[in-house]
């Protein structure tokens, strides 16, 4: 289940990754993608828990974004 109070992890630039972003022009990295949640789907409708995870994690990103 998901904890009460979601927080931003760490990461870890692994080989030329960060270089490899710092290269795309700054807008394209303004309108980043976020890897929300990860799941193997064994059938064709997507389970609520997952979902609400990914949900709880957006809700994160966007608290984080509006206060850059």
């Amino acid at each position: 289940m998901l904890a009460k109070t979601a927080e931003l992890k760490s990461l870890i630039w692994m080989g030329s990754s960060l270089e490899d972003l710092r290269a795309f022009p700054e807008q394209i990295r303004k309108d980043a993608v976020y890897i929300l949640h990860c799941f193997n789907k064994k059938c064709q409708r997507t389970r609520q828990q997952d979902k609400t995870i990914a949900s709880a994690r957006y809700q994160v990103v966007q608290r984080f974004r509006s206060m850059q």
